[in-house]
């Protein structure tokens, strides 16, 4: 009896647990390499910026103010999670005005990776995949 009662408390605890980590985010991602992103001028000046992203999304961004070099002068130095948009925000820097900004939204169930460089939902260091993450499901772009 009491055999039979362990082996079904284990089956249960395994099926509980088996539950638990399928509502768990499942896919790793990174803002994307800086060799990635292709620029694109706009009509009113300024660059545009696109890269391809996880599970068919497209990473977006312009700057307004940019310059044609502003793509090869930049690194990347930081990535942001905003809940209440659930996107990843990707910050490439470089010397005097240079920045571009990359963001994909909407990612469901967004958590740090671990043994990555998160604090909170901030994560700043130059090394792309210091910052990646898990998420559940893309939300289809809208």
């Amino acid at each position: 009896m009491q055999k039979t009662l362990a082996a079904s408390l284990a089956i249960l605890t395994l099926a509980l647990m088996g539950h638990a980590y399928g509502q768990d985010p499942v896919t790793i991602a990174t803002c994307p390499a800086k060799d990635t992103i292709t620029q694109e001028q706009m009509s009113d000046g300024g660059y545009s910026y696109k890269a391809s992203g996880p599970a068919g999304g497209t990473w977006t961004g312009e700057n307004e103010a940019a310059t044609a070099d502003y793509l090869q002068a930049v690194t990347f130095t930081s990535a942001t999670y905003k809940d209440s948009t659930k996107a990843v925000i990707c910050d490439y820097e470089g010397s005097g005005d240079a920045g571009i900004r990359l963001v994909l939204k909407a990612f469901q169930n967004w958590q740090a990776a671990q043994g990555t460089d998160w604090n909170g939902s901030s994560c700043e260091n130059s090394v792309v995949n210091q910052c990646a993450f898990a998420y559940s499901t893309l939300a289809p772009a809208q």
